[in-house]
Parts: C-alpha cells; sequence; structure tokens
C-alpha cells in the first residue's frame, strides 16, 4: 500500500506493507487491521496546512504493482 499526504508532492509517498493476515481479500468483502507504518510520518503544518484536517490517500497495489483502489479521508494529526 502506498500513502499520500495533501500539500506534499507526489515524491513523498510511504510505502506500507501490509501483515500476511491483510493481503488476501475475496470479492465483496471488507477486511480492517490495524498496520503499522514504518518509521511514521513528519508533519510540517506550513506546507500541509493545520493538522486537524489533514487528507491521506491510500493506494492498494496488487503483487504486479497495479493500483486496485485508492482511499481519501481526512485525519486529526493534531491529538
Amino acid at each position: 500500500m502506498i500513502t499520500q499526504i495533501e500539500g506534499y508532492d507526489k515524491e513523498y509517498t510511504k510505502k506500507i506493507p501490509l501483515p500476511a493476515s491483510a493481503k488476501t481479500l475475496g470479492a465483496g468483502k471488507t477486511l480492517a487491521s490495524t498496520i503499522a507504518i514504518p518509521n511514521g510520518f513528519t508533519y510540517s503544518e506550513a506546507t500541509a496546512g493545520k493538522p486537524d484536517d489533514v487528507t491521506i490517500t491510500f493506494v492498494l497495489f496488487d503483487e504486479k504493482g497495479t493500483a486496485m483502489g485508492s482511499y481519501s479521508k481526512g485525519y486529526d494529526l493534531s491529538k
């Protein structure tokens, strides 16, 4: 999975490896999992705006590197 944070250019992405338990998902199924982000994220309010609503986009790739889907949501990073 690769993430992109609002305000940062496309070169600032983070690859997040999925645990083995989250790598297989049947069609029409939903999976919830807690995933550790290696080395966390750095954040600059001057670059991405106020930390109480930062949009993070997640893109999920298959084993061949083809994007399968994406999800964007605003997160409160001030907590």
